[in-house]
């Protein structure tokens, strides 16, 4: 069996936790060339935002939590921003009740709240940034969270103008597209493909695998038996059941037993 240390997303005392999800789609997009990086992210956001122009891609920044070098002021007034969630599921729960704007104005948010990655543009004046913010398999995403997000990052006050940029993603999703670039073969070299296959591999040991479908090719074909018979039992040729006494009378010498009274004895013998 393959070591899996040997994944450079995998390390020793590993947690397979968000961060380190996040951190592995990262820096895979960062290390890929331009090309494909614009490839992977036009298939991933293509469907769900409307820009007139689809973004290059290929001069896009990367960030972890708050390590974005923009100030809030400044992303606040790009043109193309979008909260992105990443998960197991694309579900994000409780998210009807914010539609009461009497919810939505009572979520708290802070300077110190922290989204899980960033992609941006890295222009003097930035034309798109997209906040991530991801789970595990089988870890919910309160609505409350990215809302939280939305109040402070991007000044957004309504549910509407939330809706509007809400991109909801799965790492299944993740998984699909580096599938099939392995498929298409558009790699400039080797290494990009070992990193590759190296966060699909990583993503399984999170839990996150691609389904396939079923082998019936592989299958025996079904063995020709019978599993039951007919029988006829003819219960009238049983001989009746013999007519025999269980049990006999023992003596069992109770006068020999020492020192037991004879009022006993013979009441034992009645």
């Amino acid at each position: 069996m393959k070591d899996r240390h040997l994944n450079i997303f995998y390390t020793y005392n590993h947690a397979l936790i968000e961060n380190n999800m996040t951190r592995s789609l990262i820096i895979t997009l960062r290390t890929l060339s331009p090309v494909l990086r614009r490839i992977i992210l036009s298939r991933l956001f293509k469907p769900n935002f409307k820009f007139k122009q689809i973004p290059n891609f290929e001069q896009t920044e990367f960030a972890l939590q708050e390590k974005v070098p923009i100030r809030v002021e400044k992303i606040r007034k790009i043109p193309h921003k979008y909260l992105v969630v990443l998960t197991g599921d694309g579900i994000i729960e409780n998210l009807e009740k914010y539609k009461d704007i009497k919810n939505l104005s009572k979520v708290k948010t802070s300077s110190l709240i922290k989204p899980d990655a960033w992609i941006f543009d890295d222009q003097k004046i930035p034309q798109f940034c997209f906040l991530i913010e991801c789970k595990t398999i089988g870890d919910p995403l309160d609505a409350k969270q990215i809302i939280a997000y939305a109040k402070y990052f991007y000044a957004i006050q309504n549910y509407r103008e939330f809706e509007k940029i809400l991109i909801q993603i799965t790492w299944y999703d993740i998984l699909d597209i580096c599938t099939d670039l392995l498929e298409e073969n558009l790699f400039t070299n080797q290494q990009e493909k070992s990193l590759l296959l190296d966060l699909i591999e990583y993503l399984s040991f999170c839990h996150v695998i691609q389904f396939t479908g079923f082998n019936f090719i592989d299958i025996s074909e079904f063995p020709d038996y019978e599993f039951s018979e007919y029988l006829d039992f003819n219960f009238s040729e049983i001989s009746k059941l013999p007519s025999y006494e269980i049990a006999t009378f023992i003596d069992l010498g109770l006068k020999k037993i020492p020192d037991m009274p004879n009022y006993f004895i013979n009441r034992l013998r009645k």
